[in-house]
């Protein structure tokens, strides 16, 4: 199995299957909706122009944010955030192979974004050498399942009180959040990890990693522990503002580097869709045009739900990301008869593979469905598999509900890496945040 490289290739949008007579929708509609949006995207530009350091949703320094860090290490190679990051996350590799994300209110969306869409699938059943000496990863603390977490301590050995005598029994520990659920989430694993460490506060130091504020119940915690690798969270409450707008800050970004994830691609991906976000023409802007839809559809009396419908198990985490992205920043504001509230609903359509029929039963007129189509696999091909059949499923899918009068689009994402994956979550993000300005205008 072999993993090809990346290239960079800009996403495509299309969104004729939505100009449906029944509906009423047109062409010039969405064109004409999206010529509006576009004075929001003059504000989201102008706002990141002054630089602003604050991640907070309101500042939407989320934006710039990924061509900062990428500037700063270009100018600095010793001493940036991702430089100081990357040197971590190589201490981490050498020295442990497992690795427990402790985030609560699910605050690690991203990172299991970052391993399901970047890494090889079945990761922690890979061995040392074939993950390239990088560790195994496990997420707990989401909402404090007793069993969970006790299954977890037994697969480290905590629960037999043992030492870890070498680097494949050594585990350690990131601990992302602020408040008193993080600590109730971070004290068993903090006590294993002593134990695994034999009482050596020195190893403790090395094998625990904390993202959190300058000050909280969890960074009180960590600055008695001692712990030297803190990563700084962002200046607002991510559980009540938006988690999922954190995905390239060091919540998402530490887990990504100690996966071997190419933190630097993730970035790159996202200026990417930035630069095309910002001079791309109305017509040919595919994040004007994918919130035209969404307006235009919802607005619409007939159409009760939006659907991600996803055809590749490795976008899988990313749908769960996308949903409650949507959750936290729409779904909140103003009543379910309010057009484009933020109201909107969403199913994932499982991933994978499937005959043309079931894929199309269960959908209706009541629906706006987003396929996303990915339109080359990440490692070599199958003999029995063609070099465009994923790709030509997903259209085939996609003519079959819009025949059965169900409006649909395609959003064709080239490959499932790094490149790419920052491409659509940066998209996505600034998509979010538009609808969001939309309605607050409203």
């Amino acid at each position: 199995m072999k993993l090809r490289g990346n290239k960079l290739k800009p996403l495509r949008f299309d969104p004729s299957g939505v100009y449906n007579e029944g509906l009423g929708i047109r062409q010039s509609d969405v064109r004409q909706l999206a010529l509006e949006l576009g004075s929001i995207r003059d504000s989201l530009v102008s706002t990141n122009a002054e630089d602003s350091r604050d991640l907070a949703f309101c500042g939407t320094a989320f934006y710039g944010e990924p061509k900062r860090l990428l500037l700063e290490y270009e100018q600095d190679r010793h001493g940036s955030k991702l430089a100081q990051l990357f040197k971590v996350a190589n201490r981490m590799h050498a020295s442990v192979d497992r690795v427990v994300v402790i985030g609560v209110n699910g605050v690690h969306s991203g990172a299991r974004t970052f391993l399901d869409g970047c890494c090889q699938p079945y990761w922690n059943e890979l061995s040392r050498g074939d993950r390239g000496s990088k560790p195994r990863i496990y997420f707990d603390g989401n909402n404090l399942d007793n069993d969970a977490t006790q299954g977890l301590l037994s697969l480290l050995g905590a629960t037999e009180g043992r030492p870890s005598t070498s680097e494949l029994d050594a585990w350690g520990l990131v601990v992302v959040g602020d408040g008193d659920q993080s600590i109730a989430s971070l004290e068993p694993f903090m006590r294993a990890l002593e134990v695994s460490c034999s009482g050596d506060l020195s190893k403790v130091h090395q094998r625990l990693i904390a993202v959190t504020g300058t000050d909280g119940a969890l960074r009180r915690r960590v600055d008695e522990i001692g712990c030297p690798n803190i990563f700084p969270y962002p200046n607002f409450d991510p559980e009540q503002e938006g988690v999922g707008f954190t995905v390239f800050s060091p919540i998402g970004l530490v887990p990504a580097a100690i996966l071997g994830v190419n933190v630097i691609e993730l970035l790159l991906g996202a200026v990417a869709i930035n630069d095309h976000f910002e001079r791309a023409t109305t017509e040919e802007n595919i994040i004007l045009q994918f919130v035209a839809v969404n307006h235009l559809l919802e607005a619409h009396p007939s159409v009760r739900s939006r659907v991600v419908s996803l055809q590749n198990q490795s976008l899988e985490s990313l749908g769960t990301w996308y949903r409650q992205l949507q959750d936290q920043q729409l779904l909140k504001r103003g009543s379910r008869d309010q057009s484009f509230s933020g109201s909107t609903s969403h199913r994932l359509e499982t991933p994978g593979l499937r005959p043309l029929e079931s894929s199309v039963r269960g959908f209706s007129r009541l629906q706006l469905i987003h396929s996303f189509i990915v339109e080359e696999c990440r490692f070599d091909l199958l003999r029995v598999v063609e070099q465009d059949s994923e790709s030509k499923l997903g259209v085939e899918i996609t003519q079959s509900r819009q025949l059965s009068g169900v409006p649909t689009t395609n959003l064709y994402i080239p490959r499932v890496d790094e490149l790419h994956l920052g491409q659509l979550l940066q998209m996505l993000m600034i998509a979010t945040t538009i609808e969001r300005r939309w309605a607050d205008a409203k």
